[in-house]
């Protein structure tokens, strides 16, 4: 529920007595710019994973120079005929929720410092960013053919599970804090190998990539590449019950 106080327009200075000065109010058309890149190696869009929000879908939070809340709501039903007070004003966008992990759930925000001159209506503009980061896995065609089966599973720091089978390529979007990776891997022969790796701090806006391969011919281990490092990762069997 979009939430609006207006403790400084015009009504005011009218219950004081006092006609007010146009100089003295102003307007603002707020729009948001949605970045839709992110940081990576190898250059991904959010666009490459899910739908990017358009300006309407975003919501904004107004505060003026004393922290006071002037709204809160929809950027949709702003109204740009609303009176402020000349003055600094800060805005911040927003849409989705960094902790509302998945696929297909970009979270978006964006903040912008401005100066409302009075008489006249201010355009302001937000760039919001992505607030979360980006998780993808990719195998290589030599891992493929000595691991005909295999699935990994993308733990979060805050504690979501996301399953990562053969074959899935899509990006998940997670809290920019850490993860784990896990995978059972089936080798040619039938024997099942397993390992656990965790990785942090991540940054926000950022897509990392997991790239897996075959690390030697014994198949005791695999190499896993994330973030332009390379890792050998000692692989552990998995006694299975007759």
């Amino acid at each position: 529920m979009k939430k609006i106080l207006l403790a400084s327009i015009a009504v005011l200075s009218l219950a004081c007595g006092k006609t007010p000065r146009a100089e003295e109010y102003g307007r603002v058309d707020f729009t948001v710019r949605t970045q839709d890149y992110v940081n990576e190696a190898v250059k991904s869009s959010v666009s490459d994973f899910a739908s990017v929000p358009s300006a309407s879908d975003f919501n904004i939070l107004v505060r003026d120079a004393y922290g006071t809340q002037v709204y809160s709501g929809a950027i949709s039903e702003w109204s740009a005929e609303t009176l402020l007070s000349a003055g600094e004003y800060t805005v911040t966008a927003t849409y989705g929720d960094s902790e509302d992990e998945g696929f297909s759930k970009p979270a978006f925000s964006g903040e912008t410092v401005f100066t409302l001159q009075g008489g006249q209506t201010n355009p302001v503009s937000i760039d919001a960013s992505l607030s979360n980061c980006i998780v993808k896995v990719q195998a290589s065609d030599n891992f493929n053919n000595y691991y005909p089966d295999w699935n990994f599973t993308v733990t979060t720091g805050l504690g979501t599970s996301l399953p990562f089978p053969k074959g899935e390529d899509r990006g998940a979007f997670i809290y920019a804090y850490k993860f784990t990776v896990s995978g059972n891997l089936t080798s040619q022969s039938g024997a099942v190998k397993t390992f656990s790796k965790e990785y942090q701090p991540l940054s926000p806006a950022t897509c990392y990539s997991l790239s897996f391969d075959v690390a030697d011919v014994s198949g005791s281990s695999i190499s896993i590449s994330f973030d332009e490092a390379v890792e050998t990762v000692v692989l552990e069997d998995i006694e299975l019950n007759n």
